[in-house]
């Protein structure tokens, strides 16, 4: 099976992959589109449900985008390097 980023498979007691974990906010999707397509996908299939659970973060989302601009900031270049000899000056 082909990976991808964002996405990550997740075996049932049978060993085989049956549940996907993906990431929402990379790939742009709302839980809403995701839904309306996992049930169009099932509509076909009999004995089969689709069940979305939505995992909270339990994370404060403000220091969450504090973190996040952090590191935009860091991939950008805008950053100072202190060393050991600067700290006890």
């Amino acid at each position: 099976m082909e990976t991808m980023t964002g996405v990550q498979y997740e075996k049932g007691t049978r060993g085989r992959a049956s549940y996907a974990r993906i990431d929402l906010d990379k790939y742009g999707v709302t839980m809403d589109e995701l839904q309306a397509f996992l049930n169009g996908i099932m509509s076909n299939k009999s004995n089969q449900r689709v069940v979305s659970q939505v995992e909270q973060s339990p994370y404060n989302p403000e220091f969450v985008a504090k973190i996040k601009k952090s590191e935009r900031q860091y991939q950008n270049g805008e950053y100072t390097v202190r060393t050991i000899e600067d700290l006890w000056k």
